[in-house]
Formats: structure tokens, sequence, C-alpha cells
């Protein structure tokens, strides 16, 4: 299953990642949604 392997890659990264993982989430949701939200609502639109 794809979404499997890529969730398994993702948690390796942030355990390689370690300290940084929680920062590095909150700076990602709090650029990345926005621009996410806005990209999934115009695809659902359009």
């Amino acid at each position: 299953d794809d979404r499997r392997m890529f969730s398994g890659q993702v948690f390796c990264l942030a355990r390689i990642a370690g300290e940084v993982e929680e920062q590095c989430q909150l700076t990602i949701r709090r650029v990345c949604s926005p621009a996410v939200r806005r990209g999934l609502q115009s695809s659902i639109v359009t």
C-alpha cells in the first residue's frame, strides 16, 4: 500500500528530525495549511 509506505517514510524522517520535529510540524501547519486548503477548495470548485 503506497500510502502506508509514504506515512512510514514521513514517520522515519520525523524520528530522524528528533527535537526539530515538533517545531517543523507547527511551522508546516502554519505555513502550508492555508495554501493547501485554498488549493483544495479551488480544485474542488473548478
